[in-house]
């Protein structure tokens, strides 16, 4: 003869957490084996639900835990009676260490009973566990803890008599003590554009610059972004912002005496930009906020415009500055 329990339970957080307890029932024996499965979706290890106590009772059969045995390597499991524990339980299995039960995993625990004095003869079989219709209150629960040690839920049930050969039995209703589970988050996404930025960039004066040996008077250059969301309309998002760019390079210059010098020399530009982001929820006015911007790519930035100085014809010179750069911009909206 053999019991049957199917525990259902919504954790805190919304998860599932189930296991099935059946108890085998040898005839005319004071034995009788525990078998514990439990059966929650395997998720990523840390977040990993697992079973660390199971509670039953015994029908107010009056028989004493005598000896437990164990299989499927769960050493780290006893089976002991409570001493003011659980009211509704009398009996507790319960795990020594913090690794507890795993998904997918089953304890068998054969456990044989010492009648008391008075019911010498009494079997599993003939005992009051075996109904539960004689308001006996057969019952059994499963706590389960995360891997961080927190309890997620205490899930219980009643045993319900199957014939072995039955498959695929119907369990009975849970009864969970666990509250309702919480709505679902509202989506949202992160959405981003990406916009092209090119300039041209008068450089007066002229920058000494060698096309042959660019090494001997080197242009470079620094840059950063402002970025703001400008504008919310019906499924768009506008996105305005103005790249700051300062290029460094040397020139040549008289002095007073109407020696030639050479000197550094900066010229700073400033290059306005806009995208805009198509968002399905976005409705006139609503707010959203940057969560991110860069520069992904500098596609190239180099001298132009080659000649000689007007004044100081032996020198090389560029009159331009060129580049391209390819900018990102993500946003998300405020909740």
């Amino acid at each position: 003869m053999e019991l049957y329990s199917q525990l259902l339970g919504i954790g805190g957080a919304g998860e599932v957490l189930t296991a099935i307890i059946e108890v085998e029932i040898l005839p005319n024996s004071n034995e009788a084996v525990f078998m514990i499965t439990n059966t929650s979706p395997s998720l990523p290890s840390e977040t990993n639900f697992n079973i660390r106590q199971v509670f039953f009772n015994t029908g107010q059969l009056p028989i004493q835990i005598k000896k437990i045995t164990q299989a499927n390597n769960a050493t780290n499991f006893n089976v002991h009676k409570q001493e003011n524990f659980e009211k509704d339980f009398e009996c507790l299995i319960e795990d020594n260490t913090a690794r507890g039960l795993r998904p997918n995993e089953k304890l068998i625990c054969t456990i044989e009973f010492d009648s008391k004095v008075g019911n010498e003869g009494q079997s599993w079989l003939h005992a009051p566990l075996t109904s539960i219709n004689k308001g006996m209150g057969v019952q059994v629960a499963a706590t389960f803890y995360n891997d961080k040690g927190e309890e997620a839920d205490r899930i219980g049930g009643h045993y319900k008599c199957r014939q072995k050969k039955k498959k695929y039995p119907k369990p009975t209703p849970p009864v969970t003590t666990t509250p309702s589970p919480k709505p679902c988050p509202v989506a949202n996404p992160q959405s981003c554009c990406q916009v092209i930025i090119e300039r041209k960039t008068q450089l007066v004066p002229p920058a000494l610059f060698n096309p042959e040996r660019p090494e001997q008077y080197p242009v470079t250059h620094k840059k950063t972004f402002d970025v703001a969301i400008e504008k919310v309309c019906p499924e768009k998002v506008i996105i305005c912002g103005t790249v700051h760019k300062t290029i460094y390079y040397k020139t040549l210059k008289k002095d007073c005496s109407g020696d030639t010098s050479i000197i550094d020399h900066y010229v700073k530009d400033d290059i306005p930009f806009q995208c805009f982001i198509d968002r399905d929820d976005a409705n006139e006015n609503d707010e959203f906020e940057i969560v991110g911007a860069a520069f992904l790519c500098d596609v190239f930035d180099t001298p132009k415009n080659f000649g000689y100085h007007p004044e100081f014809s032996q020198y090389p010179v560029a009159w331009k500055f060129e580049e391209k750069e390819i900018l990102k911009v993500c946003i998300r909206k405020v909740q």
